[in-house]
């Protein structure tokens, strides 16, 4: 028996914390979540859950904290992401994703947490990260990605924690 997220949450117009972490939910994360307009947190943390990152989630322009890590998720960051403007914390470490960081992710200015790490991920780290001025967690490691390291990570003087 499949425990899977049910898509009428997406109806739930008003509801502004969604906390699903540790529950054993199985199948996709629904598109539906993205109807959820006046949300500023999502945690899936801890579930089984797979396929891709919805790119309807890239009108929650209200979401501060989003965290699907420790999933099985799989497929590229969307693009999408980098509508989240008010977004502090971004974790999606421990799952399959794949591809490399869209660029659209230097358009997070509010982002103090960036935990990717133990993924698939690929390609060079972003310059467009060093525009992350308030960025004190980047947790890049256990990825694909190609040697160098962008000078402009250098500019983020809040930077506490760097893997």
């Amino acid at each position: 028996l499949s425990k899977s997220i049910p898509t009428e949450i997406g109806k739930l117009g008003n509801l502004k914390d969604l906390n699903l972490a540790r529950n054993g939910f199985e199948g996709s994360l629904p598109t539906d979540l993205g109807m959820l307009i006046s949300l500023t947190s999502l945690n899936t943390l801890v579930n089984d859950l797979s396929g891709p990152i919805p790119s309807e989630f890239g009108v929650l322009t209200d979401l501060v904290h989003l965290d699907i890590a420790s999933n099985v998720i799989t497929g590229t960051i969307p693009k999408e992401v980098g509508n989240l403007r008010a977004l502090v914390y971004l974790f999606l470490e421990e799952n399959a994703i794949t591809g490399v960081i869209p660029t659209e992710v230097g358009n997070l200015e509010t982002l103090s947490f960036l935990e990717i790490d133990i993924n698939a991920l690929t390609g060079q780290i972003l310059t467009e990260i060093g525009k992350l001025s308030n960025l004190q967690d980047l947790n890049l490691g256990q990825n694909e990605f190609a040697e160098s390291i962008p000078t402009e990570l250098g500019l983020l003087t809040d930077l506490e924690f760097l893997d």
